[in-house]
């Protein structure tokens, strides 16, 4: 078993979005701090931008396209296709690191850190405060799906995105049913 945590960043990932919030900026500053620090191994490659047929697996696909192509504005209030593949970067950043996490457990000592934000106000097919994609629920979906994961391995995940209207699961099924706007 690893005993460092994989921390999962990419350059890619930062971009300036002019806004209010800095959030994007937020992981190059932690990575520079932790670089040299012996209790986590930054992991840089495979992180590059989630497409849109991924993206679509929980977002409305017109949604996604009109994002990628410049046509709608991003959680920043943007039309740039260049901050909007640096957003899709940080969701697959997300992704990666939940799929070690779930699928690589001798790939680290328990834990994994993302340097992520920006996923938890946007919805199927809105934007909302400075959040453009929702990968907490596309991760729930892929881990489900493509693992094998059943709901009970990841509860409280599912519990905390339908808290908040975000998903809706069939508890005896085992399985999500649908996204919530």
């Amino acid at each position: 078993m690893n005993t460092r945590i994989p921390v999962f960043y990419n350059e890619e990932q930062i971009h300036d979005p002019c806004a209010y919030s800095k959030s994007p900026l937020k992981p190059s500053l932690l990575a520079r701090k932790i670089i040299n620090d012996d209790t986590f191994a930054i992991r840089s490659g495979m992180i590059g931008p989630v497409g849109a047929d991924r993206l679509s697996l929980t977002h409305d696909v017109a949604h996604v396209r009109a994002l990628i192509n410049g046509d709608k504005a991003d959680g920043f209030g943007n039309l740039s296709k260049k901050d909007n593949k640096a957003i899709r970067t940080t969701v697959g950043n997300f992704l990666l690191a939940a799929e070690v996490a779930a699928g690589q457990p001798d790939a680290h000592p328990g834990a994994v850190w993302s340097l992520t934000s920006g996923f938890h106000h946007a919805s199927h097919a809105s934007c909302g405060g400075f959040c453009t994609f929702d990968a907490l629920t596309l991760a729930a979906f892929e881990l489900q799906k493509f693992r094998g994961m059943k709901t009970q391995d990841f509860q409280e995940c599912l519990g905390n995105l339908q808290a908040r209207g975000r998903v809706k699961y069939d508890q005896k099924a085992g399985v999500i049913t649908a996204f919530v706007i």
